[in-house]
């Protein structure tokens, strides 16, 4: 495989350059300090992962900022293009595939790749600030150095599982307390229908009483029909009165819960607003610059000094190795002048390595008070993105509740039309009665009785209404609609059946996830291991809990014992995480043609690093791949790409 990657006005780069790569070999990137090396890095890794719709993600999108891929939606600028350009684009050339990636300085996308995978950043890309170096020298600010469940979780298909997992339990717990409410209501109704029932019984007997009643007129008995009409006609209107005014009582209700809603929205964008005054981002982003700048400074004043050292180093490595089987004094076979002895030599050598171990715990150490202060700073912009995207959410909020009230209170409107042409009907039907009234009044005994039936059938119809009121309370809303208790509970019911289905299904296929890839993590790292030969090492894997098992050669006893990750020296550190990172790679994306090493190689001694590369160098044969390693050449302006011989 043939490559051809184009960057134009990224980071530190101007202007446009061109690499030829060539899969099947292990590259070798030089540059200067400030050249673009990183730069070149940032391009290959952005067009590699930046998916098809630009989202990244939550986890990856972490990785995208911290390694300068992406910038915080809280900056106006957009880091990845060059101060002095209004975008940068990356065009990568594989065969007759091109994937291209456009992004303008305010941040908005004109390309996009048609095949970029977020977990290229995590699983293909290894430098110091990159995830699992960052974890294992804890200063990751999310793991702890042992726990390597994201591993087997964000990469692998079991993410996806875990966030329906808990929209489903979520879901199950909103519907369990819901089973519990409806509950209550169903004895509600119970009784309210029992009620109900004997009501009805008591007005069907009242009827009965007046329909046995004897009449010898037949006038009378014809008028006294009439009115019956007409008393039931008023009573449908009533209770037509009646319904719509337990519809205007619940809309009401509405209107109250929309206007407290409202209340307190307003509350809560005014605590966000007020919270997001009190960030001064330039402020704190100008302060973490200079320091950042002063550590930079000081690791490249360590850098050269180590650099100087290594020099030396080798140079006694080699005469160390040269006078191996010497035991006295001889000539030195480094100035072939003075005498020395292989013993001093060994001594030399050990306390040279002792001071390199100085370095690089110091190098470490500005390291990681740059990696707080990037975690700082990264954790105000998520708070001041949070509070945005809160600010936003309520504004949305807001005008859907106020939608919601002007909808329901034109409903309300509606009800209020219907009730007042109802009781203009139920009050013509009342005069035309009041009139069957008069033409009964010299009946006395008879009106005696009506008047009677009336009050009773009047005080049945209150109760009535006031029991029918109390049955539409009873009512559960689902999905939008009014449902009787009973009814919604069957729902409810049936709905949490098959969300256990569904849960129990979705934590098997989580969890499948994790172990398939947990297992496929562990044989790639023991394959690693028997080749690579690291025999301070005995095991390194995955536990079934997901934490960094390490078995390590205890070199006063000379047995291997469990070593606690966080425990591990600088050097264990960095062979750990490369074996790691190939494991990732390997598990996870071994078709991406691409593994980026940045700015670790030189961290290893020299024995070390000859092993590293030789792996490596086999790698990238074996499997396809485009290895790039980094190097710093302070003598390189602009950045060089060669193959490693």
């Amino acid at each position: 495989m043939k490559a051809k990657l184009t960057v134009k006005e990224v980071g530190g780069l101007r202007g446009e350059h061109v690499y030829e790569l060539e899969s099947g070999k292990t590259w070798l990137l030089k540059s200067s300090n400030s050249g673009g090396k990183t730069s070149l890095l940032r391009a290959l890794s952005a067009v590699l992962s930046v998916p098809q719709d630009g989202d990244f993600g939550k986890y990856p999108r972490e990785e995208a900022i911290k390694l300068g891929i992406q910038t915080e939606d809280v900056s106006p600028k957009e880091g990845f293009v060059n101060v002095h350009s209004k975008q940068a684009e990356v065009t990568l050339e594989i065969g007759d595939v091109t994937s291209k990636y456009i992004v303008t300085r305010d941040g908005n996308y004109i390309s996009l790749p048609h095949n970029g995978d977020p977990r290229f950043l995590l699983a293909g890309v290894i430098s110091n600030n990159s995830k699992i170096l960052r974890q294992l020298r804890n200063v990751d600010g999310r793991d702890q150095p042992d726990d390597f469940e994201w591993a087997v979780r964000e990469l692998s298909k079991a993410a996806r599982y875990e966030d329906i997992l808990n929209l489903l339990k979520n879901k199950r717990d909103e519907y369990s307390n819901q089973v519990i409410t409806v509950n209550r209501k169903v004895k509600d109704r119970e009784r309210l229908e029992k009620e109900e029932t004997n009501l009805i019984q008591e007005k069907t007997k009242l009827d009965k009483k007046l329909d046995d009643t004897k009449f010898e007129d037949t006038n009378i008995e014809e008028l006294i029909k009439k009115r019956e009409k007409l008393i039931e006609k008023i009573d449908n209107k009533r209770t037509a009165i009646s319904d719509e005014e337990t519809k205007i009582k619940g809309t009401k209700g509405k209107l109250n819960e929309i206007e407290k809603s409202i209340k307190i929205i307003q509350k809560e964008n005014k605590e966000y607003e007020a919270e997001l005054k009190k960030f001064d981002l330039e402020k704190i982003k100008k302060n973490k610059e200079k320091r950042e700048k002063e550590i930079q400074e000081e690791v490249n004043k360590l850098i050269d000094e180590r650099n100087a050292l290594d020099g030396l180093l080798n140079l006694l490595i080699t005469a160390q190795a040269s006078m191996r089987k010497e035991k006295e004094k001889t000539k030195c076979p480094l100035c072939e002048d003075g005498k020395i002895t292989y013993n001093l030599i060994v001594k030399r050598v050990d306390s040279l390595r002792d001071d390199k171990d100085k370095f690089n715990g110091k190098i470490l150490e500005l390291n990681t008070e740059k990696e707080d202060l990037i975690r700082g700073f990264d954790k105000n912009q998520k708070r001041i993105e949070e509070l945005k995207y809160e600010i936003k959410d309520r504004i949305s909020q807001e005008e859907t509740e106020k939608s919601r009230y002007a909808n329901i209170k034109a409903a309300l409107s509606g009800c209020e039309d219907i009730i007042q042409k109802y009781q203009g009907e139920a009050e013509n039907f009342n005069k035309q009665k009041e009139d069957v009234d008069k033409e009964l009044g010299p009946h006395g005994d008879l009106k005696k009785l009506l008047d009677e039936l009336d009050k009773k059938r009047e005080n049945i119809s209150e109760k009535l209404g006031t029991i029918s009121q109390q049955l539409f309370d009873t009512n559960i809303e689902l999905n939008g609609k009014e449902v009787k208790p009973k009814i919604a509970l069957k729902i409810l019911n049936l709905w949490n059946i098959n969300l256990e289905e569904l849960i129990k299904y979705a934590e098997k296929r989580a969890d499948e996830q994790k172990q398939m890839a947990a297992s496929q993590f562990n044989q790639n790292i023991k394959e690693m291991m028997e080749t690579l030969n690291f025999k301070e090492f005995k095991t390194i894997k995955l536990n079934n809990k997901y934490k960094l098992y390490v078995e390590r050669l205890n070199p006063k006893t000379k047995d291997y014992v469990i070593q606690e990750v966080n425990t591990l020296s600088t050097s264990e550190m960095l062979s750990i995480a490369l074996i790691l990172q190939i494991a990732l790679k390997e598990t996870y994306i071994p078709d991406t043609p691409f593994f980026i090493i940045d700015d670790v190689m030189e961290d290893y001694d020299e024995t070390r690093a000859k092993t590293i590369l030789k792996y490596l160098k086999n790698k990238a044969k074996e499997k396809n791949w485009c290895v790039i390693v980094t190097k710093l050449a302070e003598d390189v302006k602009t950045p060089t790409l060669s193959i490693m011989e």
